[in-house]
């Protein structure tokens, strides 16, 4: 559990220079591809390593050993979720596109680290 605070500080040290741009997702977006490759990594490495390990998502299950298939699938998460957070920054919410944006990658911190916690276990 000591390694997760590095998360919150890495993604904070992310935020703040979009907090003084006027909230902008934008500065988000690397921080959406990287986590997202993250988790695929830390997945992979967790069910190859640790036999008792799964993948918790159910819709995902049957995807999990095709990795062309799984890319797919994060790429097409990384296309929404960025279309998503644009479509709001454009209609007059860019504070709730960034702070969802950077709930998200919280969440999916929180995710990846226990998929390594996992894997190295």
């Amino acid at each position: 559990m000591r390694s997760a605070p590095w998360m919150v500080v890495g993604l904070l040290s992310v935020a703040s220079p979009a907090l003084a741009a006027g909230q902008e997702v934008r500065w988000l977006y690397p921080a959406v591809v990287t986590t997202h490759a993250l988790d695929l990594h830390s997945t992979w490495q967790a069910l190859a390593t640790n036999p008792q390990a799964t993948e918790a998502n159910p819709l995902l299950r049957p995807w999990i050993q095709s990795r062309p298939g799984m890319v797919a699938l994060k790429g097409g998460a990384v296309a929404v979720e960025m279309a998503s957070a644009e479509y709001l920054r454009r209609h007059g919410h860019p504070r709730l596109a960034f702070w969802t944006m950077l709930s998200v990658r919280v969440v999916h911190g929180v995710v990846i680290w226990q998929n390594y916690r996992l894997a190295h276990s």
